[in-house]
C-alpha cells in the first residue's frame, strides 16, 4: 500500500473520529487531507472562464486535450454528508455554467494553502446572502435576498453541541437545536460566489474563507456514485444531463482507497 494513501486514510478516520469529542477546529484534518490531494494531482491548466454577459455572471469550465466532458471527483471527507460521504464520487461536468443549488469542484487559495473541495453553490453574483439573527438574537435559517432557503440537505448530529469554552464562528450551529450564529449580511461581488458545506459543522467554505472565485470552479456535480458503485441524483440540486450508458468519465486525479468502488456509467436499473 502506498505511504501517502496510508497517511490520508488516517487523517480522514482521526476527523471522522475526534470531531464529535474535541475542542479543536474540526475541519482541521480535512484541511491536511485537501493539501495533500492538491500536491499529488495534476494541476488543471484549463482553469474555470468567467464569461461576460452570462447571467449570475456563470462560467464554463474549459477543457484539455484528451480529456472528456465528464469526469469524477473522490470525496475523502465529510464535509458534504449525507449528500457527499467519505468514499464516493461526485459525477461532474466540465461544461456546465453553475446555477444555485449546485454542488461545485472549486479550488483555490486559503490562509496561503491550495485547496480542492466539493461544495455547494448558495449565492451568485448580486445576490444578498445571510444568517439573520431572531429575537433570541440566534439565527434560525439563512436567506437569500431576504427569502429563507429551504435546506433539506443539511447533515448534522442535533445530539452534538460545540464542547464548553469552545468558540462558535458566524453561521454555525451553537446548541443541540437548530439555533445558529447570525451571520451579517454579504452581497456577492461579480466573479465570486458563496459556497457552503452540506455538514455545516465539519466544513470550510465561505463562513471562513470568504467568497469564492468562478474562476475556481473545475466542474458541475451531475450524480452521485456510492460505495457500492449505484448512481443517485443529487439532492438540492437543480438536475443536469449525466453519462450515458457506456459514457466515458475521466477517473479521479489521485487513486481512490479500499473504502471506495469503481465509477460506473450505467444508471440503475
Amino acid at each position: 500500500m502506498r505511504p501517502d494513501l496510508t497517511t490520508e486514510r488516517t487523517l480522514r478516520d482521526l476527523a471522522e473520529a475526534g470531531s464529535p469529542s474535541v475542542a479543536i477546529q474540526p475541519f482541521l484534518a480535512e484541511r491536511v487531507v485537501a493539501l495533500r490531494r492538491r500536491s499529488r494531482r495534476r494541476r488543471r491548466i484549463g482553469v474555470s472562464l468567467a464569461l461576460a454577459g452570462l447571467v449570475a455572471g456563470g462560467v464554463v469550465a474549459a477543457r484539455r486535450s484528451g480529456e472528456t466532458r465528464f469526469y469524477s471527483v473522490y470525496e475523502p471527507s465529510s464535509s458534504m454528508a449525507p449528500t457527499l460521504t467519505v468514499g464516493e464520487h461526485l459525477l461532474a461536468d466540465r461544461t456546465l455554467t453553475p446555477s444555485r443549488g449546485d454542488l461545485v469542484e472549486v479550488h483555490g487559495n486559503y490562509e496561503g494553502h491550495v485547496f480542492t473541495s466539493v461544495r455547494r453553490v448558495i449565492a451568485l453574483p448580486g445576490d444578498v446572502i445571510a444568517c439573520p439573527a431572531g429575537r433570541d438574537g440566534h439565527c434560525h435559517g439563512w436567506t437569500r435576498n431576504g427569502q429563507v432557503l429551504s435546506e433539506p440537505y443539511i447533515g448534522r448530529d442535533p445530539g452534538s453541541p460545540p464542547p464548553p469554552g469552545m468558540t462558535v464562528l458566524p453561521g454555525f450551529f451553537i446548541g443541540g437545536g437548530d439555533d445558529i450564529a447570525p451571520y451579517a449580511a454579504v452581497t456577492v461581488t461579480p466573479g465570486h460566489f458563496f459556497e457552503l458545506g452540506d455538514n455545516r459543522e465539519f466544513a470550510v467554505d465561505s463562513r471562513m474563507r470568504g467568497l469564492a472565485q468562478l474562476s475556481g470552479i473545475d466542474g458541475v456535480g451531475v450524480e452521485v456514485v456510492g460505495t457500492d458503485g449505484r448512481r443517485r441524483a443529487i439532492r438540492g440540486a437543480p438536475q443536469h444531463e449525466v453519462p450515458g450508458p457506456g459514457g466515458t468519465v475521466d477517473p479521479p486525479g489521485e487513486l481512490p482507497t479500499s473504502r471506495s468502488q469503481p465509477v460506473v456509467t450505467q444508471p440503475v436499473g
